[in-house]
């Protein structure tokens, strides 16, 4: 690539984030067909939970070998398959006609979004200078929270139109998709010169060392994320508010998220990625915890701000992994972005105990408090650099 490849890096940029969107946006097929597959196939409430529980295991190991896998090829052949996959498991489930072929699905599925993700994001490390990254990986992501916040509309629509069966109709731009990245995505110079002779738990390990006071702060973000979105609705209910209260909270702070993500990229050129993402790690709690102590219009303004400061260092959080492991984008890009959330979203389950015996606030201030955790790790790697900026 030529130092400033302005027009290759826009339209590798666009057809990436393009990807993202088309991924993403059959992510809640599943929860939109459940009023369905249950009294169709007779299975129980724990049986349906499972589904989300397999799909989350097969994502996440599955992001690590398709990341291991990405860095060795030049070829788009898994950002290819990742939007295919997604809309072929997703579009077969209406047809299901048992249990297993429900779960088939939905592992089809999942290694559709485990495909994609590493190579996409990590592909952009290599078509995108570098100086540009943080800015492309905030609008990546945020074209992926775009996907999944049209999903639920998306999945309605085809099926108004075309009827439950017709959802497989959601392969076609898929498959346009793949055609056009073959015909236009720039080859990733680069890849697979370096890592090639690496067994995958070497390459894991030798990543790792690398990327460890990134991979733990974006941990403690996405699970800080994960565990306040998910009690938010029931915080709100027992605040007094109705079910749509909670569901209008919820929309509104995750909107505020991914606006906050795709902001950062532009703040990050003028503060730098390192001072901005030390800065958000310190602010979030701050905001999320104030947030617990009042009420009203103001709880909510703290929450938006602290969903935001939580979203914010995400994309820089990757830009600076990849600079870390630049052989091993792809890889990278896994362990920082499909292993932290799948890790993350554990979080409910200790909270959930806690919530029980000290009760619901005691277990969402415990949860905000968790970035502060990243906060010694950061400072000890970056303290040098952060004064320099």
């Amino acid at each position: 690539m030529t130092p400033h490849p302005h027009r290759p890096a826009y339209r590798s940029l666009f057809l990436l984030s393009l990807g993202h969107l088309l991924t993403d946006i059959h992510g809640l097929f599943i929860p939109v067909l459940l009023p369905d597959i249950v009294p169709r196939l007779g299975i129980s409430l724990t049986a349906a939970g499972l589904l989300n529980s397999v799909g989350g295991v097969v994502n996440l190991l599955g992001q690590l070998v398709f990341g291991h896998f990405s860095d060795r090829t030049v070829r788009p052949v898994f950002m290819a398959l990742g939007p295919f996959c997604a809309a072929l498991g997703a579009g077969l489930l209406p047809f299901a006609s048992s249990y297993g072929v429900v779960l088939l699905c939905v592992g089809i599925w999942s290694v559709g979004v485990s495909s994609f993700h590493p190579q996409g994001q990590g592909g952009l490390g290599h078509l995108v200078p570098p100086d540009q990254l943080p800015l492309a990986l905030s609008l990546f992501g945020a074209a992926g929270m775009l996907g999944s916040t049209l999903s639920a509309h998306y999945a309605l629509t085809l099926i108004h139109v075309f009827g439950s069966q017709g959802l497989i109709v959601a392969v076609i731009p898929a498959v346009v998709y793949g055609l056009a990245l073959l015909f236009f995505l720039p080859r990733m110079a680069g890849k697979g010169s370096t890592t090639s002779s690496q067994s995958f738990f070497r390459n894991v390990s030798e990543i790792m060392r690398r990327i460890i006071p990134l991979w733990v702060t974006s941990l403690l973000l996405d699970a800080t994320f994960s565990g306040i979105r998910f009690f938010l609705p029931l915080w709100i209910t027992r605040r007094g508010g109705t079910l749509a209260d909670g569901g209008h909270a919820l929309f509104v702070a995750t909107l505020a998220a991914t606006l906050a993500s795709l902001a950062s990229g532009f703040l990050a050129q003028h503060m730098g990625p390192r001072r901005l993402m030390i800065s958000m790690v310190v602010m979030a709690p701050c905001f999320l915890l104030a947030a617990t102590w009042t009420s009203g219009v103001w709880s909510m303004a703290l929450l938006i701000l602290g969903f935001s400061a939580l979203s914010a260092p995400l994309p820089l959080i990757g830009a600076m992994a990849q600079a870390e492991a630049p052989h091993a984008r792809a890889m990278v890009s896994a362990l920082v972005m499909g292993v932290t959330w799948g890790l993350g979203g554990l979080v409910t389950i200790p909270a959930g105990a806690l919530a029980d015996r000290w009760g619901l606030e005691v277990a969402l201030r415990s949860i905000a408090v968790l970035p502060l955790g990243a906060l010694g790790v950061l400072l000890l790697k970056y303290r040098d650099k952060v004064k320099e900026a």
